[in-house]
C-alpha cells in the first residue's frame, strides 16, 4: 500500500501555537468547565505548569462553541508598562479609527512633553485608562456581533511580581461590573501559571471584592496515562503509520508517561525525537528505541535539569551514599507535594539492607536541597511538605537514576554516548 506520511514536525508541535486537531487529546472534565464558566456571569481564571496545555485547552473550546477571541499578553503589558495599552492593542484592528485616534493622541502628548521638556523629557505621558478600556470594550463587541466575545489575557507569570500591574489588572476587573463596560459583554479569561489569584488579592486592601467578580478553575492537569496512550495512538499509528502492536503501544505508553510526567510540550518533544529514530531507521522500530529516545530527550531538552542533579548527588563515594537514594526516591513519588516520612518509607522499601536499624537524616537531605544553590526543591506554602521546583528535575531523576538492587547502590546514565 502506498500512503504519504506528515512531516514529523507537523505531527509532533511542542511549540505550536494553533491546536492541531488531529493530535489533540480531550479533557473533558476541564473543556466542560471552561465552557460553564465563560457562559456565566463571573470572569474566569485557568492555572496550571508550564507546558500543560493550557492555551490548546481553551483555543479548543473556543473553536467548538465559536468564541470571538481577542488574544492578548501579559508579557506586551509588562514590556508596554500597562494591560490597558495592552488591552487596547489585543481587541483594536490596528489600522482602524479607533487605532489612528489613539496614536494620533499618543504623538500630540509626546510633542507636548518634548516641546515642554526638551531633549530629556521622559516617555511618560499618561493615557486616561478609564476611556480607553471603554473605547477597547465598544470596539470588541462590534467586532464580535452576536457571538461571545472573550478577551484572553495570557502568561499571568510575566506580571505577578509587578505589583502595579497587578493592581491594574485588579482595577480592571472591579471596573466590569460597571455598566459602562459590562453592557459591551466582554468576558475575560486569564491565564497563567499562578494559581489562588483570588486569594492573592483578598490580602490587598480595596481588592477584596475582586473574588465576587472571577471564578478560579481546577489547575489544568497533565494528561493521564491512558491519555497519554490516545496522543501515541494519534500520532504514531493515525498520522505517521508506524506499525506498532498492543504490547509495545502499552509499553510505550507507561514509560512515555513517567518520562514525560503527561505535560504536553514535553510529551511532543519525546515523541519528536522518537519518530526521528524510526524515520531513520526505514520507518521500522529498531530495538532499545525507548533507551535511544531517553538520551535524545534528555540531551535536548533536559540538558540543564540533568547538570542540577548530576550536582546534587554525593560529590564522593560513600558506603550508602544516602542522598543518591534520596534523589531516587524521589523519582519514584508520583503526588505534587510530598514530606520527609513518605521520602524515607521509600528509601526504606527499596534499599532494605543499607538502611536496616539506622537513622536516615531524609529530614535534613530534604532541606539541604532545598537551600542548596541548585534550589533542587522548594518548601510548600504549608511548610512541612516539598515540591520540585520544575518538573524538569523529575523526569530527568527518572531517566538518569538507575538502581542496583542487589549492590542498594545508584548510578548515572551519563548524556555523552
Amino acid at each position: 500500500m502506498i500512503f504519504s506520511r506528515p512531516k514529523i514536525t507537523e505531527v509532533f508541535t511542542p511549540r505550536r501555537a494553533e491546536v492541531n486537531p488531529k493530535m489533540y487529546v480531550n479533557r473533558p472534565f476541564h473543556e466542560k468547565t471552561l465552557k460553564r464558566s465563560v457562559d456565566g456571569s463571573l470572569h474566569t481564571i485557568i492555572s496550571g505548569e508550564s507546558g500543560n496545555g493550557k492555551s490548546w485547552l481553551y483555543k479548543k473550546v473556543a473553536l467548538d462553541q465559536n468564541w470571538k477571541v481577542f488574544p492578548g499578553n501579559f508579557s506586551n503589558a509588562a514590556r508596554l508598562g500597562s494591560l490597558t495599552a495592552e488591552i487596547f492593542n489585543a481587541i483594536v484592528p490596528k489600522g482602524s479609527k479607533e487605532w489612528i485616534a489613539h496614536e494620533e493622541t499618543i504623538n500630540a502628548e509626546l510633542s507636548a512633553l518634548v516641546a515642554k521638556g526638551g531633549a530629556n523629557a521622559k516617555r511618560s505621558y499618561s493615557i486616561k485608562t478609564a476611556e480607553l478600556l471603554e473605547k477597547s470594550f465598544e470596539v470588541g463587541r462590534r467586532e464580535a456581533g452576536n457571538r461571545t466575545a472573550v478577551l484572553v489575557l495570557d502568561n499571568l507569570e510575566a506580571i505577578f511580581t509587578k505589583k502595579e500591574l497587578m493592581t491594574e489588572l485588579g482595577n480592571i476587573l472591579l471596573l466590569l461590573d460597571d455598566e459602562r463596560y459590562a453592557q459591551h459583554k466582554i468576558k475575560i479569561l486569564i491565564v497563567g501559571v499562578p494559581a489562588n489569584i483570588v486569594e492573592y488579592y483578598q490580602s490587598i486592601e480595596n481588592l477584596e471584592p475582586i473574588g465576587n467578580r472571577v471564578e478560579e478553575l481546577f489547575h489544568v492537569q497533565s494528561l493521564k496515562e491512558e491519555q497519554v496512550k490516545i496522543f501515541l495512538i494519534k500520532g504514531f499509528q493515525e498520522q505517521l503509520k508506524v506499525k506498532l502492536s498492543d504490547t509495545a503501544l502499552d509499553e510505550w505508553s507507561k514509560h512515555i508517561y513517567k518520562s514525560t510526567l503527561g505535560i504536553a510540550q514535553r510529551l511532543h518533544e519525546y515523541c519528536e525525537r522518537l519518530s526521528y529514530i524510526i524515520e531513520d531507521n526505514g520507518w521500522e522500530i529498531p530495538s532499545h528505541i525507548l533507551d535511544d529516545a531517553d538520551w535524545e530527550f534528555s540531551a535536548s531538552s533536559l540538558y540543564k535539569a540533568y547538570s542540577v542533579v548530576d550536582k546534587c548527588m554525593n560529590e564522593r563515594e560513600t558506603r550508602t551514599a544516602r542522598r543518591n537514594q534520596v534523589l531516587y526516591a524521589l523519582g519514584c513519588i508520583d503526588q505534587t507535594s510530598f514530606d520527609y516520612s513518605l521520602v524515607e518509607k521509600i528509601v526504606r522499601q527499596e534499599f532494605p539492607k543499607t538502611t536496616k536499624g539506622v537513622s536516615l537524616g531524609i529530614s535534613q537531605i530534604l532541606s539541604d536541597l532545598s537551600k542548596s544553590e541548585m534550589h533542587l526543591l522548594r518548601k510548600t506554602a504549608k511548610g512541612n511538605a516539598y515540591r520540585f521546583t520544575d518538573p524538569k528535575y523529575l523526569m530527568c531523576i527518572r531517566l538518569m537514576l538507575v538502581i542496583d538492587k542487589e549492590k542498594e547502590t545508584i548510578s548515572k546514565k551519563h548524556l555523552k554516548r
